[in-house]
């Protein structure tokens, strides 16, 4: 009997372990793809900063309305990654 129960709690640990060892290799992708995502939203912030440094597409009407659309967006992302940035540490 007591053999039996042995066996079935070291099979009980090899699962365990092995459910484990899934999980961290699924949320070490996952880290690798947020890092990626988080590098592309920053260059992307800075592209359009740097697009816009006369401040030309502001001012024109159409593209200025449409410009300020975008700005709004990309200023809430980055206040997204910086609330997210700022957990970590």
């Amino acid at each position: 009997m007591e053999v039996l129960i042995i066996i079935v709690l070291s099979l009980i640990i090899c699962v365990c372990l092995y459910v484990i060892k899934n999980m961290l290799n699924k949320t070490e992708i996952l880290e690798t793809w947020i890092e990626a995502a988080i590098n592309n939203l920053h260059s992307a912030i800075k592209r359009m900063r740097d697009t816009d440094i006369r401040g030309s597409f502001e001012s024109d009407d159409e593209v200025g309305y449409a410009f300020k659309a975008l700005l709004a967006i990309v200023l809430t992302l980055e206040s997204v990654l910086q609330y997210g940035t700022n957990e970590d540490s």
